[in-house]
């Protein structure tokens, strides 16, 4: 699916929306931002935590912290940078920790 929208979010035809004809069909011309393709190491969202400061971070088996940054997510992963792939880290800490 495709949401068209104006470059500041608003409805495509702004001010003019009024004069468009109001056929069955209109035909507006568009432009379509594809996201490029990221690759790297992909961890569930939920392995993905943030600071007091903002920053992202997974937290580690021994209780510290590896800072990432997250190139993009989608269907319940984030593709990180900051992380090899094999590294472990923790999705789920116990109440009261972390």
């Amino acid at each position: 699916m495709v949401v068209l929208a104006a470059p500041g979010g608003g409805v495509v035809c702004g001010a003019q929306c009024g004069v468009l004809p109001a056929a069955e069909s209109t035909t507006l011309t568009g432009r379509v931002q594809v996201v490029p393709d990221v690759t790297g190491p992909a961890v569930p969202v939920a392995a993905v935590r943030t600071d007091d400061g903002g920053a992202a971070y997974v937290a580690l088996p021994d209780g510290g912290r590896a800072p990432v940054r997250v190139l993009a997510s989608g269907d319940g992963l984030a593709v990180v940078e900051g992380l090899a792939v094999g590294d472990e880290f923790v999705v789920l800490q116990p109440a009261g920790e972390g």
